[in-house]
């Protein structure tokens, strides 16, 4: 044979969830009890063709620093939880709030010694017959000084940790999602000093603070209005939104941090066309998704097919469902109510509470909408179309075509190298090369719903016995060569079959 001899190849895609480095399903869990690994039920429908192998663990400062200095890492709730979930395989990623849904004297907060120690705080009325809702005061110098010692000691224990995913920064504003409170008033507030100047400085304060600590981690910061309190005229301040507080993105995106949407699947400001986020945020991806990674929460938790289009139009690297119950949500998709919609009426353009209503009963349904959804999240690297040789001779140099398709929803934020490989019947390798794009140069520029083209050169060394092999595919993250998955059929779920090729023998010399 010669080389004009071609095979053309169309592989078809597998279909699957791909769990690779960088993108995915995120699985959350929030509150004091929390679902280890081991505690999981047999056969949940997660496991048994897998979502994710990523989950974010979430908990207030209190809980792990409980005196001044003295830190409960191996809380049940921390890692006396996650180290099962690292065991299983899973990477993590870390999030430590200095405001959660409850404040201080639920433990769900800042610990009451940064009060103590002379740092600002505001009271709100708790639940009825229940102490109040605590919430730091976050550009207070106390509350800084004390959050930036404890985010080094965080990053000390948990930087260089090759099990973390992922850091996030949650020491301003309720949930760590930057607002300053719930819908409550402002007068607080306005009396503590607030203004979007303090507020900035904050920002930045503890910004510095988690990239001298994580500087080998990717670091996300969750967005959200920094006051949406309700008006109060003669405060002295006024609810500012994120769009009014025009600096903070593109500070965030220029020191490196990427971001995350937080929301009920709704687009509360009507700002924009997409029916279910608002139209700041898909702004935001459209502008800076080549920078910086996204992550698009409770997109597919209501279970509307439609909804997953919006992951697309902001280029989502990541997903996940929300909300501060306890446990692991998807443990309970069957159990989502018509109590969560009521709420949400006036913001059902494309009929969430009719699609409940449909899914009633019917989980597989509802687990449909979820893989959807983690399928599209992040970059899926398919080889459309290859065009190889049938023949080849060691000591020669043959050129292979091939034809990439992104069907994510996010370019890669890595470089990746396209590996070929010749494998014996007996599953024995006897060559493999590893070779980086060189159109574009770099996968970064693989964008989402493009086809991009290469030709890649196969230098065979001599020496190679002659006879029939398979020709096999994959693709490795340049920097540490880790492999990643690939939606095709007939691997190992990192190196791929595309068909029979033949080494010939050598000429004579």
């Amino acid at each position: 044979m010669h080389h004009r001899d071609m095979r053309k190849i169309f592989p078809a895609d597998s279909g699957e969830v791909l769990l690779n480095p960088g993108m995915g399903y995120l699985f959350l869990q929030r509150g004091h009890r929390k679902v280890r690994f081991d505690e999981l039920a047999p056969g949940e429908w997660f496991l048994s063709r897998p979502l994710s192998d990523k989950i974010i663990f979430d908990v207030a400062w209190s809980v792990v620093e409980p005196e001044e200095g003295r830190f409960d890492w191996e809380n049940p709730a921390w890692e006396g939880c996650m180290q099962s979930w690292i065991d299983a395989g899973f990477k993590v990623g870390l999030q430590i709030r200095g405001m959660g849904a409850n404040g201080t004297f639920r433990n769900d907060g800042t610990p009451q010694w940064v009060f103590d120690a002379g740092a600002g705080f505001i009271d709100e009325p708790g639940p009825p017959d229940g102490p109040p809702r605590r919430y730091p005061v976050y550009w207070d110098p106390v509350y800084l000084e004390k959050s930036a010692n404890f985010i080094a000691a965080f990053g000390e224990r948990y930087n260089r940790n090759p099990a973390v995913e992922m850091v996030f920064q949650g020491f301003l504003g309720h949930f760590g999602e930057m607002h300053l409170s719930e819908h409550t008033p402002i007068r607080p507030w306005a009396e503590a000093g607030f203004t979007l100047k303090r507020y900035t400085a904050a920002l930045k304060h503890l910004t510095d603070a988690f990239k001298a600590a994580f500087p080998d981690k990717p670091i996300f910061q969750e967005l959200g209005n920094p006051s949406y309190n309700t008006p109060c005229p003669g405060c002295g301040a006024e609810p500012i939104s994120l769009v009014q507080a025009k600096e903070l993105v593109p500070y965030l995106v220029s020191e490196g941090i990427n971001l995350k949407y937080n929301g009920l699947g709704a687009n509360w400001d009507r700002w924009g066309s997409d029916p279910f986020i608002e139209g700041w945020y898909v702004d935001y991806c459209r502008a800076y998704h080549d920078r910086v990674r996204l992550i698009v929460e409770n997109i597919a938790t209501f279970h509307a097919p439609a909804e997953l289009e919006t992951l697309r139009r902001c280029h989502a690297s990541y997903t996940n469902r929300g909300g501060e119950l306890p446990g692991l949500p998807e443990c309970r998709i069957g159990e989502l109510d018509d109590d969560c919609f009521r709420r949400m009426e006036n913001y059902d353009p494309l009929g969430k509470r009719h699609y409940l209503d449909g899914t009633r009963g019917r989980p597989e349904l509802r687990q449909r909408v979820q893989y959807d959804a983690a399928r599209i999240a992040g970059y899926r690297l398919l080889p459309a179309e290859l065009h190889y040789p049938a023949a080849l001779r060691p000591g020669e140099t043959a050129v292979l075509t091939s034809y990439w398709e992104n069907r994510g929803a996010a370019k890669p934020h890595d470089d990746f190298g396209i590996l070929y490989a010749l494998v014996a019947e007996n599953g024995e390798t006897v060559w493999e090369s590893v070779t980086a794009p060189i159109l574009p140069t770099s996968t970064l520029a693989w964008a989402p719903g493009e086809r991009t083209g290469e030709r890649t050169e196969l230098h065979l060394p001599p020496g190679l016995p002659p006879g029939r092999f398979r020709l096999a595919v994959g693709m490795r993250r340049l920097a540490d060569l880790r492999p990643i998955r690939l939606p095709l059929y007939g691997g190992d779920g990192f190196r791929y079959d595309l068909g029979p090729i033949e080494l010939a023998k050598e000429p004579l010399s």
